[in-house]
């Protein structure tokens, strides 16, 4: 069975004094140190994961980045403009232009897109995503070019 896992990026800097751009916001420390913990409260959690498609913004590059250590050596990494700030629906359309042959896939992706997408696929709850918490599915479907919000089994929140 196949797992989806939809992450939002780690805490980035505020920008109350628009220095940078939204998109060029980097990680602020609480987002160095969540994703320190995440190398260790994730280990062999994503030993099956064969794509990460990630948003093009520094916050998000800057998470999966930090994540490498315990990806697979031959994940394929796709940085797509059309991850930033996408809604649950446009998050859904990315993850559909996998190929079958993928297995498990990790989203990197950001508020409120990745929040909406956990609570259309899992309706019976309503969940708030926080910088880097992960909302894991089993996947019900073998054709990602399929994939419904109804075919993503939740299994938890990390």
């Amino acid at each position: 069975m196949k797992k989806l896992y939809i992450m939002r990026h780690a805490s980035a800097v505020a920008n109350a004094s628009n220095r940078v751009s939204d998109k060029e916001r980097p990680l602020n420390f609480e987002g160095r140190q969540q994703l320190a913990n995440l190398l260790v409260s994730a280990l062999g959690l994503f030993d099956e994961v064969t794509h990460v498609l990630c948003s093009t913004a520094t916050r998000t590059k800057l998470t999966s980045a930090g994540l490498r250590e315990i990806l697979p050596i031959q994940t394929n990494y796709q940085f797509l403009d059309n991850l930033y700030h996408a809604s649950a629906y446009s998050i859904l359309e990315e993850v559909k232009l996998l190929p079958n042959e993928a297995r498990d896939v990790l989203v990197i992706a950001h508020n409120p897109g990745v929040s909406q997408f956990a609570n259309l696929a899992n309706p019976e709850m309503t969940l708030a995503m926080g910088t880097a918490q992960i909302a894991i599915y089993d996947i019900h479907s073998s054709d990602w070019q399929a994939l419904e919000f109804s075919d993503c089994q939740f299994r938890k929140v990390m």
